[in-house]
């Protein structure tokens, strides 16, 4: 019987889930622009990354991913904070590629779950 209730979504059921999931995705986008978010969807500051293998350009709409040092500095800009570097995957969201040992701007996602490389920071 639950199986018959599952399968009953008709195909207008299902295209009403998907302008509401639409609504609720602009809603969301407008109230974190509205708190000062940026528009593409990375929040906080930026740190600087050495990556440490070659990462793939965005392509065909997938980012390339691989490891890249992360370092955050010190507020006042001048040295590498006491909690100095560690290694995180990154996703490369340029349209060139980053080879091993090229310094990059970093950025999170809106979540605070991955490394966003933001451009080549030319280190």
């Amino acid at each position: 019987m639950a199986d018959q209730e599952f399968n009953s979504l008709t195909d207008k059921a299902i295209a009403q889930l998907r302008a509401d999931h639409n609504q609720l995705r602009n809603m969301v986008r407008n109230l974190l622009q509205a708190r000062g978010h940026a528009p593409g969807g990375y929040a906080g500051p930026l740190f600087i990354g050495t990556a440490t293998e070659d990462i793939a350009a965005y392509s065909a709409g997938a980012p390339g991913s691989g490891e890249v040092s992360i370092s955050r500095w010190s507020d006042d800009g001048t040295t590498i904070a006491d909690d100095a570097s560690w290694t995180e995957t990154a996703y490369n969201r340029m349209t060139s590629a980053v080879t091993s040992g090229a310094g990059v701007f970093m950025l999170r996602d809106l979540w605070g779950r991955l490394w966003i490389i933001s451009e080549d920071c030319g280190a």
